[in-house]
């Protein structure tokens, strides 16, 4: 396995070091941007997030929550990517009452990514007015500058940043972050190899025209989630929680929108790869169509940020968005069937 590590010593002994990162194909969802940010641009992920990422769905916490929509692979387990990376969960306790900069260092200098959950409140360049815990991808660091190189979001912005140890080490070891969260998550690449699973795909697209979870095939009732909906039936929860946040006076979640665009452009691609390099065609009438999908979606995400500088109270872009996902959802029923019957003997006999 090569790990490419630009690792630097200085006079004094001290040190720097950077592990590779780059901006990943998802974005819209930190819990799979960070991590995927790690293998970014290599042509083993590409195969594996136009294999996993078909489905999607929507949750809420209780009754009378907003909605919650995410992409999500076919295991849906969070924190790993198999097979592109060597996992290690740890609970924090195992670093607790260690010098957290000197065995973080340790992992980076052993090609180890880290993905930790730290309270921003203590951390200046991505500081809140309050505690709020959230993920970050540690991938370096300098000794000389005594900071971790760290990719993280700040609110909708996701970028590179340095944070000085000091200031890591007191999120780190945050009360309120002790009561939220106990993981930290290393990563390191592998040299695998991942093929395409054509009758696979098509399991999962089929799942997704009948709104069947997909990481849960044979009991698909079987979920912790509060009203899950699937594939095509996430339009109709995400109708539900349009009219909810205008009756509640609240906001809509920006990011969890732009992943109805971000979903479209898997889609759009992922036809276009599998026609260049299998037997899964796509005429090119048909492709233009999920084309049309792929505008759609990135017309609703600017329809959502046009309804929130409005605070949802404009009549016409609340109803041109409640139509369009009327729309969206006929429209894909059919591209996708279509795209199926015309492919229907190559992912059956894959």
């Amino acid at each position: 396995m090569t790990i490419c590590v630009a690792q630097i010593s200085r006079k004094g002994g001290d040190r720097f070091m950077k592990l590779d990162i780059g901006t990943p194909v998802i974005t819209s969802h930190h819990y799979y941007a960070l991590p995927l940010a790690i293998i970014c641009g290599d042509d083993a992920l590409k195969r594996w997030v136009y294999s996993e990422f078909i489905q999607w769905y929507t949750y809420r916490d209780h009754e009378d929550e907003r909605t919650r929509v995410s992409l999500y692979k076919d295991n849906n387990e969070r924190y790993k990517f198999e097979p592109l990376y060597e996992t290690v969960a740890m609970s924090k306790q195992l670093v607790g009452g260690k010098d957290v900069v000197s065995v973080f260092k340790s992992f980076l200098d052993n090609g180890q990514y880290i993905y930790d959950f730290v309270d921003l409140h203590y951390i200046r360049s991505l500081r809140r007015d309050r505690h709020l815990m959230h993920d970050v991808l540690i991938f370096g660091y300098d000794d000389d500058l005594q900071v971790f190189h760290v990719y993280a979001y700040h609110g909708a912005k996701l970028a590179q940043w340095d944070i000085p140890y000091a200031e890591y080490e007191e999120a780190y070891d945050s009360d309120y972050q002790r009561a939220q969260f106990h993981l930290t998550v290393l990563y390191r690449k592998k040299d695998a190899e991942f093929h395409l699973d054509i009758g696979r795909i098509g399991n999962h697209l089929l799942d997704y025209l009948e709104g069947i979870n997909t990481s849960n095939r044979e009991a698909p009732l079987s979920v912790e989630l509060y009203k899950p909906r699937f594939g095509l039936d996430v339009y109709d929860e995400m109708k539900y929680n349009l009219q909810c946040m205008r009756d509640w006076n609240l906001l809509l979640d920006i990011p969890e929108m732009f992943c109805i665009y971000e979903h479209k452009c898997f889609m759009y691609e992922r036809v276009a790869y599998l026609d260049g390099c299998t037997d899964v065609k796509c005429p090119d009438s048909l492709r233009d169509r999920f084309a049309e999908m792929k505008e759609s979606g990135r017309i609703m995400a600017m329809l959502a940020l046009k309804l929130n500088q409005k605070r949802l109270s404009s009549e016409e872009d609340y109803n041109a968005l409640m139509h369009r996902f009327d729309v969206m959802k006929e429209l894909e029923k059919a591209a996708l069937s279509e795209y199926y019957e015309h492919n229907c003997s190559v992912f059956e006999n894959a």
